[in-house]
């Protein structure tokens, strides 16, 4: 390793004896990737010296936080985008420190002062032969979390697990349980955020861990289907799960003309909790699954089984609300593209549905609406080949409800209301109310599907109103 290629300045900082770089920061450099994320050891004081690093940064605007980490305490130091891990070395040494570490290629330690690495466990010869190789037979033991870690980062920089940290990890896969749940998430997420998920996924099905993390999915393997699929559940869910990570890499591949709007709409994030709820779209089929009289499998309202099983599991990891409700929606809702587009081909309406039928969609689905489509899409393409013809067709369905949304129902949606609330109670002398939404969202629904004037919502208003005095059943001429 030489100085230029190693882009850490140790001069800029305090001369403090022992200071040097480590773990992933050393792992990143050698393979030639961007850091921005630092971890520094110390072999005393991490508290002063942190405090001395962030006096040097020019006006003195590195900031500091104290971070309490399993077994040891990180005091993080950051300034224009970059920081800095400080910790002290455990065991008082460089060389014990490193032998606690989770893999080899993350023990290696690097002294900018004297230009020297320490690498006592191979780590730089594992990265060069592109091996994972955990740092010792205790790793897993100290740490479960580094089971998942494992299949991370071993997706991130293109390494396979060796055989034996293989076996190890099949062997302490139910240690997982014991850990964090917020930690577990964490590195799932990142796991799935990897863009060729799908073999990690699978290599951590076939170690036991995914079904230790998610035990939802083992009912999964061997639960037969009927004519339409070629696989099992669990095959079925894999072979969705590849075709998702395919279209979430390559957009344009499979909706022609709207790679730049998908790309722009999974920017505000959530495509590794599009495939967590991809993974978990199928849990409620199991429990769901009935045979008829001829022998066909059926599933009966197998998604809203699988929509509470998944809320119960995300639950579980310690996911906000927010996310859980989403990707609790998403797997409640996957079958719905299909049914529309089965209307759509029954429909004897030129160009199959209504614009009234779609806006339906995308009111109900809302901001969801891509994210349920592309969903709905994977899961059909992992239905196994032969169905090529009826695959490709549902797509280009999934690809026209696409540009429907994002060149119709986004920018009819961002138009200034025709009324407002103030609007009905000023002009028809209403107190505030739930009706108020009603009258509302039906003026909205209406103008997303063909040109509606102010004056027009009034009266569609003052109708609303006429026929709820009438009562049900009673509305007028």
């Amino acid at each position: 390793m030489t100085d230029p290629l190693f882009e850490f300045d140790i001069r800029r900082f305090p001369p403090i004896r022992g200071a040097c770089v480590v773990g992933g920061s050393v792992r990143d450099v050698l393979a030639g990737r961007p850091c921005r994320d630092w971890d520094l050891v110390v072999l005393n004081d991490a508290e002063g010296f942190s405090r001395k690093l962030a006096r040097t940064f020019p006006g003195q605007t590195g900031k500091i936080a104290r971070i309490s980490k399993p077994g040891f305490e990180v005091f993080r130091v950051w300034s224009k985008g970059v920081s800095y891990d400080v910790s002290e070395a455990k065991g008082g040494s460089i060389a014990h420190d490193l032998a606690q570490r989770d893999f080899t290629v993350n023990a290696m330690a690097w002294l900018p002062d004297e230009k020297k690495l320490i690498d006592p466990l191979g780590g730089r010869d594992d990265l060069k032969a592109r091996v994972l190789r955990m740092a010792s037979d205790r790793a897993f033991k100290d740490d479960p979390v580094r089971l998942a870690r494992a299949f991370r980062i071993s997706g991130e920089l293109g390494l396979s697990i060796e055989p034996e940290t293989r076996r190890s990890i099949s062997r302490h896969a139910a240690l997982i349980r014991a850990s964090a749940p917020e930690r577990v998430r964490e590195e799932l997420l990142m796991t799935l955020s990897v863009p060729d998920a799908a073999p990690l996924i699978e290599r951590m099905a076939d170690a036991g861990l995914l079904f230790e993390i998610f035990p939802e999915l083992s009912p999964l393997r061997g639960c037969l289907q009927n004519r339409h699929h070629r696989f099992d559940v669990w095959g079925h869910t894999l072979a969705a799960f590849g075709a998702l990570d395919a279209i979430l890499k390559n957009p344009g591949d499979f909706f022609p003309g709207r790679e730049a709007d998908i790309q722009e709409y999974f920017k505000k994030g959530r495509p590794a909790l599009l495939k967590c709820a991809m993974l978990l779209h199928d849990t409620g089929k199991p429990a769901s699954r009935s045979v008829d009289e001829k022998g066909g499998a059926h599933f009966y309202g197998h998604e809203k089984k699988g929509a509470r099983m998944a809320r119960a599991a995300l639950v579980r990891l310690r996911f906000s609300n927010r996310r859980i409700d989403w990707a609790a929606g998403l797997i409640r809702d996957h079958l719905k593209p299909l049914f529309l587009f089965i209307h759509s081909l029954r429909s004897r309406r030129p160009g199959g549905l209504s614009a009234k039928s779609k806006n339906r969609f995308f009111l109900k689905a809302g901001a969801s609406s891509p994210a349920l489509l592309i969903h709905a899409s994977a899961d059909i393409l992992g239905k196994g080949p032969g169905r090529d013809e009826k695959n490709r067709a549902f797509v280009a369905f999934a690809g026209e409800m696409m540009a429907e949304y994002f060149d119709g129902f986004v920018p009819k949606s961002a138009r200034p209301p025709l009324l407002t609330g103030h609007d009905l109670i000023r002009e028809f002398n209403l107190a505030p109310s739930p009706v108020l939404g009603e009258i509302l969202s039906m003026i909205h629904e209406k103008r997303l599907s063909a040109p509606l004037s102010r004056d027009q919502a009034l009266e569609m208003a003052a109708r609303f109103l006429k026929d709820r005095e009438k009562g049900p059943g009673k509305k007028g001429p």
